[in-house]
């Protein structure tokens, strides 16, 4: 998290925050996401059983966190998504509507 809020300059606060995947990484880096105080913290998973127990289980209680299948981003949009699947984001996978969920300042060039 260091690496995105202080050496990237990237502020959570009040900003509406997208994490894939629910593993040890994302549970790894949610408490520090919440410490930023985002408006929202979607959690996104294949699986939808594990991101609804990791989100409601371990993180709610600090703050204001979601879970949601790949199916319901539709139509919504996040300032800041977190890969944190073993997925890499590749040209291929972008080309599959991964940045979809970005908003359009956000998106990236390619």
């Amino acid at each position: 998290m260091r690496d995105l809020t202080r050496n990237l300059g990237v502020a959570l606060a009040a900003r509406d925050v997208l994490v894939l995947g629910a593993g040890g990484a994302a549970r790894g880096i949610m408490s520090s996401v919440l410490a930023e105080r985002p408006r929202s913290l979607t959690v996104c998973n294949r699986t939808v059983c594990e991101g609804r127990s990791a989100s409601q289980q371990l993180f709610a209680p600090h703050g204001p966190v979601a879970a949601a299948p790949l199916s319901a981003l539709a139509g919504r949009s996040f300032d800041v998504v977190i890969n944190a699947t073993s997925a890499g984001l590749t040209t291929r996978r972008r080309r599959c509507g991964h940045w979809r969920v970005l908003r359009p300042a956000l998106s990236p060039t390619t």
